[in-house]
Order: C-alpha cells, then structure tokens, then sequence
C-alpha cells in the first residue's frame, strides 16, 4: 500500500490540459433477480453552454431512469475547480487492496470516476484518461473528496436544462415476485403440495420433506 500512496503523491506534481469529459459510475448487486442498483453521471464538458450530462438511476426492484441536461459553463465552474485543485487525476494511482477475509461471492458492488483531458496544449495527447477506483480513495481515507464530487455531478442536475428523459425494464416488487400464493401455486405432478412442519420447507409433494427429509404426510 505505501507503493501505491507514493505514486499518488508523484502524481501531484503532475499538469494536465483541459478536462473534456469527466463520469462517476456506481453499481451494486446480489443474486436475486432485478436488486442491482446503478447510478451513473457522464458529463461532456463544451464551450459557450453546450456541456452535456447524462444520468442512468436504478434503484433496487425498480425501473431504469434516464434524462441528459444541458448544462451551462458557470455551473460548471465549481466541478471544474474542484477536480483540478485536488489533483483528481493523481487518485487514480491508488490500488486497492482487498481483504480476502471479507470478500463476498454473492454481491458485488463498484464505484468510481473516469476523467478525459486534451493534453495537447501541453505537448501531451489529445485523450488522457485517467480511472479513479472509488473503493481505493475510502481505503486511504479519501471519502471527503469522493462525496463532494459526487455531490457536485448531482448538482449539476438540479440546476441543468431537462433536455430528455426515459425509462425502461420493469419494477419488481419483492413479496409478489418472491413469496408463492398457496391459493395459486400449481400442484406438481397433479399431487398436493403441503408446508413442511419441521422446516417450513415448501412445497412438498411427497411424504417427507426434501429439506430436512422430516415426514409431512402420514
């Protein structure tokens, strides 16, 4: 890890051109059907007015939403200031190093930003990209500077010109895609089902549960 901290502090001392796009990406999800949640800012950054956001939200069980704003440079300023006065692009040497006593094999989740510079100007490309892994930024106790740029992608939102908006798949709502209806479950086989006693196992066609092999039927 104090490899990883030192490039970042070298890093620092690095310039860059001018930002021409910049995105945060947020995703988590786990094994049952439609509980991922997305949330994910892309904003193109032109001159005289003509920057572009566009934002993907999906919340767990739920549609997918998407609007573009069109957003104006004065509005843009305080991102902008931000990114170049923290040096964002140095954040993007930090590596994160999991934990193997915590990982989970049945979620997973993901977050962090992506900036695109011009370095031309500077005698560099014309695409620089730089990918920032936000669970490296919390692990070295970045969280301060994570949230507030965050905050400021969702601010620029608030203030920017609807342009569109959409919405797609379909919204889930868990005790009636999860939970069976004993007045509608289809008997297998022709046969009866039943609840388990012992268990709660359900359903059961035959004599013994074929959870806990408990007899249900005499």
């Amino acid at each position: 890890m104090e490899d990883s901290y030192n490039a970042y502090l070298q890093a620092l001392e690095e310039k860059h051109g001018k930002l021409r796009s910049c995105s945060f990406s947020s995703y988590s999800g786990g094994m049952m059907y439609n509980s991922n949640t997305i949330l994910n800012y892309w904003l193109e950054i032109k001159d005289n007015d003509g920057s572009i956001l566009n934002v993907e939200n999906k919340m767990a069980f739920e549609k997918t939403y998407k609007s573009a704003y069109r957003i104006k440079d004065e509005d843009l300023k305080e991102l902008c200031d931000f990114i170049e006065t923290n040096r964002f692009w140095a954040f993007s040497r930090l590596e994160f190093h999991q934990d193997p006593r915590f990982i989970v094999y049945d979620y997973s989740s993901s977050s962090g930003f992506t900036l695109y510079y011009d370095d031309t100007s500077i005698g560099g490309s014309s695409h620089v990209y730089f990918h920032i892994n936000g669970d490296a930024m919390h692990q070295y106790n970045f969280d301060e500077q994570y949230t507030r740029l965050k905050t400021l992608f969702s601010g620029l939102a608030d203030k920017g010109e609807l342009l569109s908006t959409e919405e797609y798949g379909q919204q889930t709502l868990i005790n009636e895609s999860f939970t069976p209806d004993p007045k509608t479950e289809t008997p297998i086989n022709g046969e009866e089902q039943s609840i388990c006693p012992n268990c709660g196992y359900k359903p059961v066609s035959g004599r013994f549960c074929p959870e806990c092999g408990s007899l249900v039927k005499k």
